[in-house]
């Protein structure tokens, strides 16, 4: 009997929930082992040993390698009690097993330790965090070329870099506006201006004469927030009570923190409501909109989801992008789109191929528009078979990544080219999951 496809790579690149890939798992790992050895060994081969023969087999030696055998082996036989997420008999929610090709570029990044925070700190990782980065925002329908992201210690952090760059965006047109209505004495328009677009900006900017200088004294981003948003409320002739984020009623966690964490209030985070399945209401997201509208407060980001927690459902993504572009079409207010698809991301994997009838139309067509988002979460720890922690952050382009500039000298050094240092709201990253992500992507792929 011929086995389909998915059982051939089911088989080849998991260890089997009977370990049957066991005799090759194991030769594989030994060969990262002695590749690894072999390198220390020989890169600075003049250098003296520091440890000789003797000094190795001496009893204080041998001593603490017994007690580090003794307690690694009380270690594992303690992680015996945990949740045993191979075995076909766990049918669980967003944990599954660990692919091979992830274990294995896991092991062969993590014996070398690189940090991701800078090309100086990681000469590889960083160019395969690149790739792989590439490689996630093909999946989900962004143009590789033009895409850019991160990998974060999972989705709540991916969510957070979303606000923060929503923040910049929403914080330089509220800005340029509120500067133009102290330098002219006209009401100011926060809603409009919030959402002005980068090419009215620029227009403005150029027309208004403005430097870096001058804008920055009119950001709560910089400057004082308490005060920015007294000149903002004095500017429009009411009370200024800051932007709102529309999230579903369903919404995960960390979009609380992500209000909580920025400064925005609970009050801020107005819940989208859903229909009888349990996916993000349309209507009510725009009815949201135009009361947000009426109470000049702008929209920092309006949030669908790919995947919810509860039930793992998927928002109809496609008309949330249709009616908000329709927005941008007939006023030229523009509303930052973020999807939140840490756990049904890689669902985008099935489209186009033999098995996508096991979606509905509205879930296919909801993950076909993923790509017309401004950015995305996507967690390669979950559906990607990933080990933990391995969250990941998309944009749709460099200009959508822009964040606050920030001074490191001892990391600022043009001759080693661009890190990531500055625009990722962690600082140390690993490029173990990076590598994870890659290996699994050139050997499993990320297609159907």
């Amino acid at each position: 009997m011929s086995l389909s496809p998915a059982a051939v790579v089911a088989g080849a690149y998991f260890p089997g929930p009977r370990s049957e890939n066991e005799t090759w798992v194991r030769g594989e790992f030994q060969a990262v082992l002695d590749q690894w050895f072999d390198w220390r060994k020989s890169l600075f081969a003049d250098d003296p040993r520091l440890v000789g023969p003797a000094d190795r087999l001496s009893p204080g030696r041998l001593e603490r390698r017994e007690i580090l055998s003794r307690e690694l082996a009380e270690l594992c036989e303690a992680l015996t009690a945990e949740t045993p997420t191979y075995t076909p008999r766990y049918i669980g929610h967003m944990k599954a097993e660990v692919s091979l090709p992830a274990l294995l570029g896991w092991l062969a990044a993590m014996l070398h330790n690189p940090n991701n925070t800078s090309r100086e700190a990681s000469k590889v990782g960083t160019v395969i965090e690149a790739e792989a980065i590439a490689m996630l925002a093909t999946m989900v329908g962004y143009d590789p070329a033009r895409a850019e992201g991160h990998f974060t210690s999972g989705g709540t952090v991916a969510n957070f870099e979303a606000v923060w760059r929503a923040r910049y965006r929403l914080d330089h047109w509220l800005s340029l506006g509120l500067h133009i209505a102290e330098k002219t004495g006209e009401p100011l328009d926060v809603f409009a201006s919030a959402h002005m677009g980068w090419t009215r900006f620029r227009e403005l900017w150029a027309e208004h004469g403005l430097t870096d200088a001058v804008l920055r004294r009119c950001s709560a981003a910089i400057g004082v927030p308490a005060d920015i948003w007294r000149r903002i409320g004095r500017a429009a002739g009411r009370d200024y009570m800051g932007p709102v984020l529309l999230v579903p009623g369903n919404k995960h966690y960390s979009w609380s923190k992500a209000a909580n964490l920025f400064g925005l209030g609970e009050e801020s985070l107005w819940a989208v409501g859903l229909d009888a399945d349990g996916r993000l209401d349309v209507d009510d997201l725009e009815r949201l909109m135009r009361r947000a509208e009426t109470e000049d407060r702008p929209v920092l980001m309006a949030v669908g989801v790919a995947g919810t927690t509860e039930t793992g459902e998927i928002d109809p993504i496609d008309a949330l992008h249709d009616r908000l572009e329709q927005w941008e079409a007939d006023r030229g207010l523009h509303i930052w789109r973020h999807v939140d698809a840490a756990y049904g991301g890689f669902l985008c994997a099935i489209l186009g191929g033999p098995d996508e009838d096991v979606l509905s139309r509205a879930s296919a067509s909801a993950l076909r528009a993923i790509g017309r988002a401004d950015s995305v979460t996507i967690d390669p720890h979950k559906l990607g078979y990933v080990p933990y922690a391995c969250g990941a952050f998309l944009t749709r382009d460099r200009a959508r990544y822009a964040v606050s500039a920030f001074d490191a000298p001892y990391l600022d050094r043009p001759e080693l080219g661009d890190g990531k240092w500055s625009s990722t709201l962690e600082g140390s990253r690993s490029a173990a999951g990076a590598a994870a992500v890659w290996l699994s992507g050139r050997t499993i792929g990320f297609d159907p």
